[in-house]
This record gives structure tokens, sequence and C-alpha cells, in this order.
């Protein structure tokens, strides 16, 4: 009986595995996950121009850890991912008392750097700059900002908060230059930051 339940489970991953995500709601998956999940690669797709967004139902990741998607980097010409994440909506409230629903990714810092050393990647000669989006913002749009703003500069998001005097105090020991979103879709100039 498990050998006969391990074989169907098989087969379901092998066709899903051949056929895509668009043969997932013939095994009782929900259609609005498939959309969820069409318009997540259909978004990364946007975000990261040039590189090989797919779905993979063969990806395990701690699943007593993650309730969710899960995903994997990984970097041409180098075995095994670079990095990981999914959902975990219940660890915060493991730790807390209260559900929050919650994300997350970890990234091999080593391998990355090997990979950058390897690839004769450097980012010191650019100045730092910060854009500063507000929650309202198309998060896509500040995306293709930021990487139009990486031709110049090593660029770090950074969401609008309320009080800008503390933000401004501890923005201004990592970055050299600043802009809004707004600012940059204006096309106005990057400000100089002063300690």
């Amino acid at each position: 009986m498990e050998a006969e339940k391990i074989n169907k489970l098989v087969d379901i991953i092998n066709d899903v595995l051949a056929n895509g995500l668009v043969c997932v709601s013939k095994y009782g998956v929900e259609q609005k996950f498939v959309e969820d999940i069409e318009y997540l690669i259909s978004n990364l797709k946007t975000l990261t121009s040039g590189h090989k967004i797919e779905f993979n139902i063969s990806i395990v990741r701690g699943q007593g850890y993650y309730t969710g998607t899960v995903y994997e980097f990984y970097a041409d010409g180098f075995a095994g991912a670079i990095g990981g994440g999914g959902r975990y909506d219940k660890m915060v409230g493991k730790m807390t008392g209260n559900d929050v629903c919650a994300v997350g990714v970890s990234i091999g810092f080593e391998r990355v750097a090997l990979i950058l050393k390897e690839r004769g990647i450097s980012f010191g000669e650019k100045e730092n700059l910060a854009l500063i989006y507000d929650a309202e913002d198309e998060i896509i749009k500040v995306f293709e900002a930021k990487s139009e703003l990486m031709k110049e500069y090593n660029v770090s998001l950074y969401l609008r908060p309320k009080n800008m005097k503390n933000f401004y105090d501890k923005i201004v020991q990592v970055a050299t230059n600043c802009i809004s979103y707004r600012e940059y879709c204006e096309g106005k100039e990057i400000k100089k930051l002063t300690k």
C-alpha cells in the first residue's frame, strides 16, 4: 500500500515537472493558488530580465518550518543553490504567541563572494546611494529604477519611515547620496548627503 502511494506521488511530480504549473489543478490545487504563483513568476521575470525563473514542484526545504511557497537561487556554473527561503507564517507565532505572515530568505554569502571573485565583479568603485520609496509606490517600478541607478551607484532601497530625522541620521552612515523614487521619476538631481 505504501509503495502504491509513493509511486502515485512520483507520477504526479513527474507530470508537473514535465507539464508545468498548468497541470496542478487536476490534482486538486485551487485555481487561486495557480494564479498567485503565475503572478509571482510574472513579476519575478519583470524584475530579473535575462534570468531564468521556473516553477519546480520537486524543491523540498524544511517542510516542518515552511508553510507555503519555497524557492531557491542558482548561478550558472556553480553546483548547488546559493540561496533559498519561503513562507513561514507560524514561526513568529511560536516565539511571540502572535501569528504573523512572514517570508524570508537566506543567502550563502561565501558562495556569492566566491562567484563574484571568479567572475571579476567588484562593487568598490561606486558610491553608495539610498533610494527611498513610499508604501504606495509600485514596487516593480521601484526595482526598475534601482536597476537603472545601479549602473552608476551601489543602491540600497529604503521604505520611507514616519520619522525622517532619525532615518537621516542612520542613512548618512551608510550612503553618500540619496534620492526618493518620486524625485527620480521627476528627473530631479541626486542629493549628496552630509554627516
